[in-house]
């Protein structure tokens, strides 16, 4: 067995006579990476798949930023835009949507503008199902 480096102990007991000692794997998790505006964590829709005719966009920047969200379906037709969301940085906004749209895949494409005036931009995959 190779064991890479264990950086965090998560659970931890000193073995002794005739007992085991139990280690926490490092376990991944995703950071935020630096330059980025947009938190991936934090960017995503919920209840995802969307069964009750409503979903959330839950938006998180880095820093203060606009953000437009265009939503198209699996051919590629726009269904929906939300403009000129306002986000401050490091807050959670959730942004509540009622599609229109019938069951299916759907993406939306999130585009963050900082005040700075740099911008970065992210997919979500969306389904409905009705």
């Amino acid at each position: 067995w190779r064991v890479p480096a264990i950086e965090r102990v998560l659970w931890s007991t000193e073995p002794g006579p005739g007992q085991q000692g139990f280690v926490g794997l490092p376990v991944d998790v995703a950071v935020p990476i630096a330059g980025q505006l947009i938190d991936r964590v934090e960017t995503y829709t919920w209840p995802n798949p969307i069964r009750s005719g409503e979903t959330h966009f839950r938006l998180q920047t880095a820093m203060d930023a606009s953000i437009d969200i265009t939503i198209i379906d699996a051919a590629g037709a726009r269904i929906d835009e939300l403009r000129g969301i306002s986000t401050r940085g490091e807050l959670p906004v959730d942004i509540p949507w009622r599609p229109a749209a019938a069951s299916g895949l759907y993406i939306a494409r999130v585009v963050a503008t900082a005040t700075a005036g740099n911008t970065d931009t992210t997919l979500i995959k969306m389904a409905i199902i009705r």
